[in-house]
């Protein structure tokens, strides 16, 4: 049989997971340590950066960078989007495929963009869940622009709140979805990793990775430092709201509310 006549491997017969979340939310840290799982295949060791799937295909937009997607309106995209189709869902598929160990019974990929994408990557592969990590946005945007080099905290601490508004607006439209609030799961890791392996419906296994229970303390550090009283406080008055509103404080950023 000649190579144009092989058929495509069909992405209906699989069930996808997304991880989505902000720049430095603590994806990274959930994909590593979900592709561990022998009933997993996640992407690892492919050259790109954080091995995200962004960049390991020719379909999707990738032109924005960290601490800024959120802030275009082109970056969201739900069902209605003109990229919706059999073609393009099989297209990605065919893409990320050589990366992907197909004999699992789930297969996961990981891009900050994904959760302003969640209702049209759904649209594409139905039979898929999405994993949302939500994080302290201060502590989210303090990390990304210093990974980023900005000094324009108050438009990254935005970006990172729009990406997370999108989802929680998008959400009623989802069929599965599971919300992983990274101050817990590295407070609590066995539970929370077994609350995730419940949610994929595959059996337990041990956490293989450690955790850094202290990973937000050293950005709140850095803000407390970095920015004089009046600047921290100009930006709790103009932001303090929508960061209470997912159970987060600028004012008392050790402190935490619930989000449902």
């Amino acid at each position: 049989m000649d190579d144009c006549q092989i058929p495509h491997k069909s992405y209906k017969k699989h069930r996808f997971v997304f991880i989505a979340g902000p720049h430095r939310s603590g994806t990274s840290l959930v994909h590593r340590i979900l592709r561990e799982h022998p009933d997993i295949s996640g992407f690892h060791d492919t050259g790109v950066p954080e091995d995200e799937g962004q960049h390991l295909q020719s379909v999707l937009p990738r032109n924005y960078p960290a601490g800024e997607f959120a802030m275009h309106k082109d970056s969201f995209m739900d069902e209605s989007h003109p990229l919706v189709s059999e073609e393009n869902a099989q297209h990605l598929f065919d893409d990320w495929s050589s990366y992907w160990d197909l004999s699992k019974s789930v297969l996961i990929e990981k891009t900050p963009q994904n959760i302003v994408r969640t209702r049209f990557l759904q649209a594409l592969f139905q039979n898929s869940s999405y994993i949302v990590v939500l994080r302290h946005p201060l502590v989210v945007a303090c990390a990304t622009a210093r990974m980023a080099k900005r000094t324009d905290i108050d438009v990254v601490l935005d970006n990172v709140l729009r990406a997370y508004e999108c989802f929680d607006a998008d959400r009623s439209h989802l069929r599965s979805y599971h919300i992983v609030r990274y101050e817990n799961f590295v407070q609590n890791s066995s539970a929370s990793v077994a609350n995730i392996w419940e949610f994929l419906n595959v059996d337990s296994i041990p956490l293989s990775e450690h955790i850094d229970s202290q990973a937000n303390t050293k950005h709140i550090k850095r803000w407390r430092s970095a920015f004089g009283w009046l600047e921290r406080h100009r930006i709790a008055q103009q932001f303090e709201p929508r960061l209470n509103y997912f159970g987060y404080s600028i004012k008392h950023p050790c402190k935490m509310s619930s989000y449902s």
